[in-house]
Formats: C-alpha cells, structure tokens, sequence
C-alpha cells in the first residue's frame, strides 16, 4: 500500500539570497516541521520504552486480532492523512500556519492510535512457549512505524537543515511516500507458526499452539486485509 507524490522540492518562491549562496525556507515549511517534530518523539518513545511484555498473556486470539486490525486501520488512516500536507502545505499558495497545524493534527489523530495499539498488543505477552511469536508479530506493526518516522524525519530536515538533509540523504527534496513493507515479517510470523506445528518438541502444553494458530490466521488476514487495499 502506498501513498505517493512527486518529490517536493524547493522551489524558487521557496528560496531567497541566492547570490550569498544562502537558503531562507518559507515559513509555512518551518510551521510544518515544528508541529511535525512532536509525531516524531512520539514514535521514538514508542521504540525507547519499548520493554518486555508482561502482565496477563493474550488468551483471547479475537481480542488479540482486533487490536492487530485496530493498528493496521489507524496506519493506513495516518498514511491517507499525509494526503494533506500535499493538498494543503505543498499545493496552497502560502498557507496560514493554522491550516498547516490543522492538517497536520489530521495525521495526528490516527497515528495516536496506532501507537496505543502497538504499545498494548506489545504490552501483553504471548502464551508461554510462544514468546518468539511476540516479536515476529509485532514486527509486522513495527516496520512501517519506523518506515514511517524515517519519512517524517527527512521531510523535518529538508525543511530545517537542507544542506544537512543533502549530506544524510543525499538530497534536499522529500516526497510522502510510505509503503506497507512488511511482508518478510509476515512470512517470518507464518513460518514460524508452522515450524510450531510440525515440532511436536516445541509444542506447549495445555493447547497453547491452537490459540496461536487462530491467531496467526487472523493476524496475516487482517494484513493481507489491509495491504492490499
């Protein structure tokens, strides 16, 4: 799934003082990366408090598959937000700082969400003897929320520090291209599940594996749900 544009660049009404060699962005660019700069700590804090699941186990693989669905709506949501910064910030002519902190307020909300859903699916643990399937997982959740903050870090600092952005990226333009590429961590949780399965070894006792394999099937059906729309 994909959300794409052109590369932004600067334009010519983007700069001034060429002549010293110098680049002055126009404010409405520095009002954007200011209000994007807190989505950034956000996603951050996710991945800093990051610490071992605990507390009770998911024993209830629909409660489980709902919040997994929950997360993957509020992602594509967030990603169908950043529609606007191209509609709004980048094809306005010179926009007020209130509709720049308005649109970007539009990815906020849905992007709150993913990251509850992420912190609570994480939070509690998988059966014992399941732990491995915890982090694949979660993995699944995982990679575009950091495909997503590198996103959101080169626009902030094309926007900041251009000639920082050229020397990291290798370019001052940015684009809002965020896709969905999780599919190596799906195949990981999928083979993992089966290789449970046919190891009567690594089976848990008390049936643990037929919770995780409802799962597994809800889990990859709702991304597969969600990917390919």
């Amino acid at each position: 799934m994909a959300t794409r544009h052109e590369p932004r660049q600067f334009q010519d009404s983007d700069m001034i003082d060429e002549a010293n060699n110098s680049i002055t962005v126009a404010p409405h660019y520095m009002t954007l990366a200011a209000c994007l700069k807190p989505l950034i700590r956000e996603i951050e804090q996710v991945f800093i408090n990051k610490i071992p699941p605990s507390g009770n186990p998911w024993v209830d693989f629909q409660e489980a598959s709902d919040m997994f669905g929950s997360a993957m709506e509020s992602l594509s949501a967030t990603i169908a937000a950043l529609n606007g910064l191209n509609e709004i910030v980048f094809a306005a002519t010179n926009p007020s700082d209130e509709s720049v902190r308005q649109t970007v307020a539009r990815v906020k909300y849905p992007l709150d969400n993913v990251l509850n859903a992420f912190r609570t699916f994480w939070g509690r643990p998988f059966p014992v003897g399941l732990e491995q399937g915890q982090y694949l997982a979660s993995a699944i959740m995982e990679r575009p929320l950091r495909q997503l903050l590198q996103v959101l870090e080169q626009v902030v600092m094309s926007i900041d520090d251009p000639a920082g952005a050229v020397a990291r990226y290798g370019t001052a333009s940015f684009d809002l291209e965020v896709v969905f590429q999780a599919e190596e961590e799906a195949q990981r949780f999928e083979e993992w599940c089966q290789n449970i399965k046919q190891n009567t070894d690594n089976k848990p006792k008390g049936g643990g594996f037929g919770l995780v394999a409802l799962l597994a099937s809800f889990l990859l059906g709702r991304w597969t749900d969600h990917h390919d729309k």
